[in-house]
């Protein structure tokens, strides 16, 4: 499978959209349906990964930005898992 730039582009701002979704949903208190995220966003570094070196140059902005969501969204299950903790705990608000 031949990845252009514009190819690569598209599936990581689909990917940092969903990501970032996922997190607002965190952040308000829902637990997001993450689904295939992991395996999903493993193909999609691979498929960066094997581009020509000049496409995946193109695309290392957006890499960065997927990379920073991923964190976010990171950051935010981890809250939301000591909230949950908290709560069973029975030292919630």
């Amino acid at each position: 499978m031949t990845n252009t730039v514009e190819e690569l582009e598209t599936r990581l701002a689909n990917m940092i959209d969903f990501v970032n979704q996922a997190r607002d949903q965190v952040d308000s208190g829902t637990l997001a349906n993450l689904g295939d995220l992991d395996k999903d966003v493993a193909q999609l570094c691979d498929d960066v990964e094997a581009a020509p070196p000049e496409v995946a140059q193109q695309v290392s902005s957006k890499m960065s930005d997927m990379i920073s969501s991923l964190e976010d969204l990171a950051r935010s299950l981890k809250t939301f898992q000591d909230n949950a903790q908290r709560e069973k705990d029975g030292q919630g608000e």
